[in-house]
């Protein structure tokens, strides 16, 4: 029997900018990049929300980051337990928007580069640090009676990235206008999850957009940007206030960017007509205006059904997931491979800003991991990662560490018992979780790429999907199933 009750919430939003001092190292590429320039804000964005009569609380954090180390997440969460004594650590759970031109962090095992003078790995992160602590602060002081409403349009963004060919394989970004291209391999995720929260009087205060899309248009510039997510909450903020606040959520995406792949020539030139001729701007324009499009539609139409009691319910729980296992063939393309780089460090000069020399590090330091991981793995009982599942009312937050290949977060949506399921990624380091259908196909999605494979994923599935409804227990979404 269900036991919960609506009660009235407390709402509050914290937002701090995390924009370094520069120069920068840049992560996101396995070369190195430094940023002696800035292109747009990274921010962080907190939202708090508790029950008026104190029985759950949760606070939802997001960064303009490539990820959010465990151990970044431990430290916020150990300073908060000290500054506001009364928000319980695991009540809170970060995610990153996983933007290609935001700093790199300390502690990132792929990437083996010395750090470049005058730019200074731990100072960034205990900035970083240092900052979320104070967002989150700000939200939890400023928590105060409000409301919600929330529900689903589509906006179109993010697009399948794996292509296939005749011959069996796949690649990501591969090209389609060959001969031997034959189909896109998976599918694509066009809805948009809202979340909208209100001040006792109905007035808008914030939200969370929720895309299964990382943002990544510009991936490869030197310079530090949120990518789409500046415009958008620039437009948004320009349509509906510029002190609204805005959470942004990368759903499951793994196989999914913002890159035009099917006729990309007819879309350049439509955006160049549109925009003006700097393409990759102006697709980010046209990205933030498609999001903010969709929120309009979503606040219209959801404003109608604001609501001030609803039933919050949070669980962090920690769950065990198989590992893939490597096997001697991995271990030996890793050692040729590891020597083919190495061959290519000896022959050049050092230069870290050379994209050939900083990469030649990253994938030796890559290859070896993979050696290490063959050896350790016999004596590994399991990989062991959190989950967060937030119950809102009618909707319910799910998270996860990975980049989660679409299939399993459609999985997860589709017998979900919520009315709505708002799947959050890269809530930690982040790395690849493919399904049986991509594996062994090209980056992404082989065992060398991830340490949890397709089995791990399923596990992850089942675990999530048990979790969200053991929340609602009878309370089931009167859709599941329909069509219409």
């Amino acid at each position: 029997m269900n036991t919960m009750h609506e009660n009235k919430i407390l709402i509050g939003w914290g937002h701090q900018d995390i924009t370094p001092e520069l120069p920068v190292m840049l992560h996101g590429q396995f070369y190195l990049r430094l940023a002696t320039e800035v292109l747009d804000p990274v921010t962080v964005t907190a939202l708090a929300i508790e029950s008026e009569n104190k029985s759950s609380r949760i606070v939802m954090v997001s960064l303009d980051l490539v990820c959010v180390p465990d151990y970044v997440r431990d430290e916020v969460r150990r300073e908060i337990s000290e500054k506001c004594p009364d928000l319980e650590p695991e009540n809170i759970f970060l995610s990153a928007t996983h933007t290609h031109e935001a700093m790199l962090m300390s502690g990132i095992e792929r990437i083996a580069w010395p750090d470049v003078e005058g730019f200074d790995r731990e100072k960034v992160t205990r900035f970083i640090i240092d900052r979320t602590v104070e967002a989150i602060q700000e939200a939890w002081a400023s928590r105060s009676p409000g409301a919600i409403s929330y529900g689903v349009t589509t906006a179109v963004v993010g697009t399948n990235r794996r292509m296939c060919y005749n011959d069996g394989t796949a690649r990501m970004y591969g090209d389609t206008s060959v001969d031997e291209f034959i189909n896109i391999e998976g599918d694509c995720d066009h809805n948009v999850n809202l979340l909208f929260t209100y001040d006792q009087k109905n007035k808008l205060t914030g939200m969370i957009v929720n895309v299964p899309c990382p943002s990544q248009v510009t991936e490869t510039i030197d310079q530090v940007s949120a990518d789409f997510w500046h415009e958008t909450r620039c437009e948004i903020r320009k349509r509906h206030g510029d002190n609204i606040y805005i959470l942004p959520q990368c759903s499951s995406a793994g196989d999914q960017a913002p890159h035009i792949q099917i006729n990309p020539a007819s879309q350049r030139r439509m955006l160049e007509l549109k925009y003006g001729s700097d393409i990759p701007l102006a697709w980010r324009q046209e990205i933030a205006n498609r999001l903010a499009d969709a929120v309009d539609e979503g606040l219209a139409i959801t404003s109608k059904d604001i609501r001030d009691k609803v039933i919050l319910k949070q669980e962090c729980i920690q769950i065990n997931l198989p590992i893939w296992m490597l096997t001697k063939e991995h271990v030996e393309l890793a050692k040729k491979e590891m020597a083919e780089w190495q061959k290519k460090l000896d022959n050049l000069k050092p230069d870290l800003l050379d994209k050939i020399y900083s990469a030649s590090h990253s994938k030796i330091k890559y290859y070896r991991n993979i050696i290490e991981r063959y050896g350790q793995q016999a004596e590994r009982s399991g990989f062991f990662t959190e989950i967060n599942i937030v119950r809102l009312g009618d909707i319910v937050f799910a998270t996860n560490r990975f980049e989660l290949f679409l299939d399993f977060g459609r999985r997860i949506k589709t017998r979900s018992r919520a009315l709505q399921t708002f799947i959050v990624q890269l809530a930690g380091l982040g790395t690849y979780l493919a399904p049986h259908r991509s594996c062994g196909q090209a980056y992404g999605a082989t065992p060398m790429d991830g340490e949890v494979g397709p089995e791990g994923g399923n596990v992850l599935v089942e675990e999530t999907i048990q979790r969200i409804n053991d929340m609602f227990n009878e309370n089931l979404n009167p859709f599941s199933g329909a069509r219409f």
